[in-house]
């Protein structure tokens, strides 16, 4: 419960989070295939090593598509799920995160 579940692209819904009455409060990222009818485990990275936003749950998710001006006439967009606040081990959060859903690498916006 308390956990996000967004539409992203070729038709998956991607799930960041939640509270497990076994388990606690979770920080796990999971992809469902509509077309295979299948739930997998996403390995999630960071560009900085440790930046990872903490488990939570009670918190805001939206799919966001970045686009960007590449040369010539060509550009490059990005599907991300943006993640905002929620409840941690701390408390209340109040942070902002993107997951760039092609290298499934998390980014902190301060």
């Amino acid at each position: 419960m308390g956990h996000s579940l967004v539409s992203g692209p070729q038709g998956n819904l991607w799930m960041y989070g939640g509270l497990s009455l076994t388990q606690g409060i979770l920080g796990n990222v999971y992809r469902y295939s509509v077309s295979e009818r299948r739930w997998t485990q996403m390995l999630t990275s960071s560009l900085e090593e440790g930046s990872t936003p903490g488990p939570r749950y009670h918190h805001a998710a939206a799919m966001l598509t970045n686009h960007e001006s590449g040369s010539g006439n060509h550009a490059a967009s990005h599907d991300c799920m943006l993640v905002v606040g929620g409840v941690t081990n701390s408390g209340v959060a109040m942070d902002t995160w993107t997951l760039n859903l092609s290298s499934l690498v998390w980014r902190e916006h301060k």
